[in-house]
């Protein structure tokens, strides 16, 4: 039988930059059939053209036209037939579509997206506000096999699979950007290999790679036969070329990384692409000696080299020896500069000029929190003068229930732990540290009772219940949206599930003015959970 291969390109598209994502996908393409002249199709991932998630950018009135002219220049251009993602405008109505083009001849085909998720399981991409459902399948011919096209959510509408189907297609084309969730990573693999078997099809499986704002797209290409078994596969956060040939009957294996490996690079790819993609000389935090700040220190370090990052300890009067010495020691195991700036100078300064104001007050959070502000103003300053973005180093756990100061700790451009529960910030720290003979986080810093250090004797858990508890309870109300007589049946301590739920809605107005980050679970702060500041339930 004749080979009938097809590239499916797992690239990172540049979003609004329609002009800079045609070339490139020019250049991609002509390449591949370059290096193998047979290639029948080329397909790129959703919205590859335009680049994802653009949100209002979608609303420009000058879409259209820089879309067709897009059109026009890889029309041109193209020496072999691609499939691209793309919006589209017909009538006024906008949707997300795949666009078929042929060198010399143009669009053949356009695919407009059929279905749309419930907004309870939006993956933070918001497709259903700004595009409308068509009711159109595709179907395009390679060869004489019948290809039938698939986008975003369409794989889970049983109408149009058993539609295609009945109209003899061998392979269905799926293209939807693919948005990290921890422990999820297999989901949409699982999902299209059931359809391959109940429907007896082949699937092909296209999906960007990269980081994005608040979300990174996982990539992980693949294709599975008619029989569910795996042909081949593109790896996970990385930028791949996947050549598939539909006439062989060649098998591969799929092996999946632990869960602490990929998420760690994820949040790797997050940095990485956040600060190269937004002109960042580098990046800086302040390193307490804390098991978040040492966290987020390895990742910056592995994301954008040694030499791209600065570390600053800002010690106060209840800073330990320990906390100073830990994180010299873990900025010299990375080999990143390292400087400590004392802050009660400039405490000093705002305590006396405040002395008035707080002459009949008692000593309480406030000056805990100035401490804090001393500290963002100092790492802010730094940011101006060298370019350097800010990684603040909240985690969920504290995100949800406000255990950070405003404009202190918070501040920043980019928190890469700000969808990480605190038990995972612990277990992703100590697999770093198993990939290599010397720990790159001191182990007592991993082992020692969290703490802010911002008053004699301050711990974690004289304000918060455990971690344990109160990660669980988050997960329950936010990812879950269990109500609290709920989660308290599941056997959790009542007064510590009240606590931490009124802690989360109070805290709203804290989250909205916090540092993005990337959403790594199921349901993350601002990506794709959206509350109101002032409401009443």
């Amino acid at each position: 039988m004749a080979h009938l291969p097809v590239v499916i390109s797992q690239t990172r598209f540049t979003v609004g930059a329609i002009e800079d994502n045609a070339r490139r996908i020019i250049a991609l393409a002509n390449e591949y059939v370059h290096q193998a002249p047979a290639t029948q199709l080329v397909v790129f991932p959703e919205q590859a053209l335009l680049g994802a998630p653009a949100f209002d950018l979608l609303l420009r009135s000058s879409l259209a036209s820089r879309v067709q002219t897009a059109l026009e220049q890889l029309t041109e251009q193209l020496a072999v037939p691609v499939l691209v993602g793309l919006p589209t405008l017909d009538k006024g109505i906008r949707f997300n579509s795949l666009a078929l083009i042929v060198p010399q001849q143009g669009v053949q085909h356009i695919y407009h997206q059929q279905h749309f998720a419930d907004q309870a399981e939006d993956d933070g991409q918001a497709r259903a506000v700004y595009f409308s459902a068509a009711a159109k399948p595709v179907v395009i011919e390679l060869q004489g096999v019948l290809v039938g096209l698939l986008l975003g959510d369409d794989y889970t509408c049983a109408s149009l699979l058993e539609h295609y189907q009945q109209q003899g297609v061998q392979w269905l084309l799926h293209c939807a950007n693919n948005v990290f969730t921890a422990g999820e990573e297999r989901r949409m693999y699982l999902a299209l290999q059931h359809i391959a078997q109940r429907h007896n099809l082949g699937v092909l499986h296209c999906s960007t790679v990269g980081g994005q704002d608040a979300l990174v797209f996982q990539g992980g290409a693949f294709a599975i036969n008619a029989s569910g078994a795996l042909m081949a596969a593109a790896p996970l956060l990385k930028q791949a070329a996947l050549p598939v040939d539909l006439h062989s009957a060649a098998v591969s294996q799929l092996t999946w990384p632990q869960e602490e490996e990929v998420l760690y690079q994820v949040l790797v790819r997050a940095v990485r692409d956040y600060v190269h993609s937004n002109g960042f000389a580098g990046a800086l935090l302040g390193l307490s000696g804390g098991i978040d700040s040492s966290l987020t220190l390895a990742v910056a370090a592995d994301a954008l080299g040694p030499e791209k990052v600065r570390a600053i300890m800002m010690p106060f009067d209840y800073t330990s020896a320990m906390s100073k010495e830990d994180a010299a020691l873990q900025a010299a195991t990375l080999g990143v500069a390292y400087e400590e700036i004392p802050i009660r100078p400039p405490f000093d300064s705002f305590t006396k000029l405040l002395a008035a104001n707080f002459s009949n007050a008692e000593t309480d959070t406030t000056e805990e929190n100035l401490q804090a502000r001393c500290r963002g103003v100092i790492l802010m300053a730094l940011s101006n003068k060298h370019g350097q973005v800010v990684l603040a180093c909240s985690n969920k756990s504290e995100t949800a229930v406000g255990y950070s100061t405003l404009y202190g700790d918070m501040v920043g451009g980019f928190c890469p732990l700000r969808d990480v529960p605190k038990t995972w910030v612990y277990r992703l720290a100590k697999w770093r540290n198993g990939q290599q003979s010397t720990p790159v986080i001191p182990w007592r810093v991993i082992e020692r009772p969290p703490t802010a250090e911002l008053a004699p004797g301050q711990l974690d858990q004289n304000s918060l219940p455990d971690y344990a508890v109160l990660d669980e309870v988050v997960h329950r109300y936010v990812e879950l949206h269990q109500d609290v007589d709920a989660i308290v049946a599941s056997g959790l301590p009542e007064e510590a599930v009240r606590k931490v739920v009124r802690l989360i809605d109070r805290n709203e107005y804290k989250r909205q003015q916090g540092a993005l980050g990337p959403k790594v679970t199921g349901r993350g702060f601002g990506a794709n959970r959206r509350y109101p500041v002032t409401y009443r339930w």
